[in-house]
């Protein structure tokens, strides 16, 4: 099983849709969004895959203040992290229920990221999106790119 870049953009924006209520539009350009929050979560099975979400600050903070329904200058950055490992819990579950065989999926891992992360994987499809004024990436590793 295979996810192609329009499979991840549809999951992406159905899901940040759905639970805060959020567009996200084509990003410019689709690199690392520099200083702000990483989350990643991984998919165990038949074959091994993981999500990862690269996310500048202002727009995780406002996507948890959304999702905690609070005004963003009282969100601490540990609700930041909450917010963001949520995300990529909700995104790497719907990811696990495409592949077959696909038995566990870990529990989110969230911390605040520069442009250097010496956690590199080989990211076999990527999708950059802009929304409410910052910028993301949302990438998939292991056998479950193209």
């Amino acid at each position: 099983m295979n996810i192609s870049e329009a499979d991840l953009e549809a999951l992406t924006r159905d899901v940040w849709s759905t639970m805060i209520g959020m567009d996200l539009v084509d990003a410019v350009m689709a690199g690392t969004p520099g200083a702000g929050i990483s989350s990643q979560i991984e998919i165990q099975g038949d074959t091994d895959v993981a999500l990862r979400i690269d996310c500048s600050m202002e727009l995780a903070r406002k996507v948890a203040a959304r999702l905690f329904d609070m005004p963003e200058d009282e969100i601490e950055t540990e609700l930041v992290l909450d917010a963001m490992s949520e995300m990529a819990n909700i995104i790497g579950g719907n990811l696990k229920g495409l592949w077959p065989g696909a038995i566990k999926l870990s529990l989110p891992v969230s911390w605040e990221s520069a442009q250097s992360d010496p956690n590199e994987h080989f990211w076999n499809v990527a999708r950059g999106f802009d929304s409410a004024d910052g910028s993301m990436l949302v990438r998939v590793s292991g056998d479950g790119g193209n």
